[in-house]
């Protein structure tokens, strides 16, 4: 814990002791526990719960009814708190994988990939699940220095994770997926990289994935983590493009429109696992 703060010390401290009290109970009592913790965080954060309702009203403008709006709100802060805890205990999770033929192919034919992910229930299970399956698995996070234990939770599992803060994390990323990697990045957060719509606004979001997909000429796919009610996992993985992205900015954006063209089914499908609570519409 050096170059900590005294206050970051005792956070990460604070980290570690409630993760070892939430392993001494079985995954539904932490499950249940963590949802009572994320009621009462999402109660007492204001800026959290109105950024959150804000951006459901956006996604789903014919929702009329602001119960149901808060509701969501809520049980998909919840799903988040309990899916970021999931990381620390990866081991004891079920999941099965989801893929058509075809993408079973390209999971399986060794040869580098680019995926788009997004924060959904437990999204690191994405990461996670694939490095199982593939071996070869990287992404890109920012962890605070006070939860300098995550990227120990990345290690255990065998994903290789870049910071996204460190000057050059994009070339990181080129170099991990010309080794016939398998490179991971959540892409449904705001971005400056290109312009899209997104529930019909315009909006800033990142193109890494097309890009990777562009300059290491591999092809395109998204994967999400959906918890399922006896707290398994399906892991989905699609196919976007078997072939690469054109490299233009014209491309970037056309493959991340079809990206978030998908996001929008999946977050109408399951939005009760979405979340979201930053500004994401700017």
């Amino acid at each position: 814990m050096k170059g900590l703060t005294l206050s970051q010390r005792i956070a990460a401290k604070t980290i570690l002791v409630i993760i070892f009290l939430f392993k001494l109970r079985n995954r539904a009592a932490r499950k249940k526990i963590a949802f009572g913790i994320a009621r009462l965080i999402f109660a007492f954060s204001p800026k959290t719960r109105k950024r959150s309702i804000n951006n459901l009203r956006i996604a789903m403008p014919d929702q009329k009814s602001d119960d149901r709006i808060r509701y969501l709100a809520v049980t998909a802060y919840q799903y988040i708190v309990f899916g970021v805890l999931e990381n620390f205990w990866f081991e004891d999770i079920e999941y099965t994988f989801e893929m058509d033929a075809a993408t079973k192919a390209l999971i399986t034919s060794g040869g580098p990939l680019s995926i788009a992910t997004m924060h959904l229930s437990c999204y690191e299970a994405v990461p996670f699940a694939l490095q199982k399956l593939t071996g070869r698995v990287t992404t890109l996070s920012r962890v605070p220095k006070f939860a300098a234990g995550l990227h120990s939770v990345y290690a255990k599992n065998g994903v290789c994770c870049v910071d996204k803060s460190q000057a050059g994390a994009f070339l990181s990323l080129l170099g991990k997926i010309g080794s016939n990697g398998v490179v991971c990045l959540h892409s449904d957060h705001f971005g400056s990289d290109t312009e899209l719509d997104f529930f019909q606004l315009q909006t800033g979001a990142p193109a890494g994935p097309a890009m990777l997909s562009a300059y290491a000429k591999t092809p395109l796919l998204i994967a999400y983590a959906v918890l399922q009610k006896d707290n398994t996992y399906i892991i989905h993985i699609e196919t976007v493009s078997e072939f690469p992205i054109g490299q233009s900015p014209k491309a970037f954006q056309f493959a991340m429109q079809a990206i978030y063209r998908q996001f929008e089914t999946i977050i109408l499908q399951y939005p009760e696992q979405w979340c979201w609570f930053y500004k994401r519409w700017r």
